[in-house]
């Protein structure tokens, strides 16, 4: 890598690039009806995860700009941090995220994919909650060092394994050559290529 690149952990200015990079890959926002700001709906994500992860970290380059994130924390949710996701969610089916009953039946469709992929993720020890890479970033080795980072944070609390959602439109080959191994697979309308029998994947990567 020619240009110099700084891994720091995420701070509240860097939400909007983070937002902005998962709306290029992920269409989420075309399920929800007459939504004000699309982004707001990716900051949303954002800031869903960042309650439920003790690891947050970014890669900027020169020009102080995100090109990756990682967000990752303990498979198991304490009370508390629901109640907080709960209230989240909340403050924005007030109508940031457009008509309310089309957004809450897209939540709950939403989460009810995602636990019955994620059915058994309380058997591990740490999940990565988000991990992106800006387009024009892949192929320098970023992805690569953000996951090395990562496992070595887990491997320093003891942490056994570590498991993790993908999607068929984000980069499995990566998945599969980091050493991670396909748990279980399902379909879901809310994510890309629908048009696949199977288009999400739960995997776990054993930490040595």
């Amino acid at each position: 890598m020619n240009m110099e690149y700084k891994f720091m952990k995420t701070q509240k200015k860097h939400l909007d690039r983070a937002a902005e990079m998962m709306s290029h890959v992920w269409d989420f926002n075309k399920h929800f009806l007459n939504v004000r700001k699309p982004n707001k709906l990716f900051k949303l994500i954002l800031k869903y995860y960042l309650i439920e992860s003790d690891y947050t970290e970014v890669v900027l380059n020169e020009d102080e700009r995100v090109q990756g994130y990682l967000f990752g924390g303990p498979t198991k949710l304490s009370y508390i941090k629901g109640l907080r996701q709960a209230a989240l969610l909340l403050s924005f089916l007030k109508g940031d995220l457009g008509n309310r009953r089309k957004a809450l039946k897209v939540i709950m469709g939403f989460q009810s994919d995602l636990g019955i992929l994620m059915r058994n993720k309380d058997y591990f020890d740490n999940e990565v909650k988000l991990f992106f890479i800006d387009e024009k970033a892949k192929g320098l080795g970023l992805e690569k060092e953000l996951m090395d980072r990562y496992v070595r944070h887990c491997r320093g609390n003891n942490n056994k394994d570590i498991v993790l959602m993908t999607d068929s439109g984000s980069g499995r080959r990566f998945y599969d050559q980091y050493g991670f191994r396909k748990l279980k697979q399902a379909h879901s309308p809310f994510f890309p290529e629908p048009e696949k029998e199977h288009n999400v994947f739960s995997n776990v990567y054993e930490v040595s």
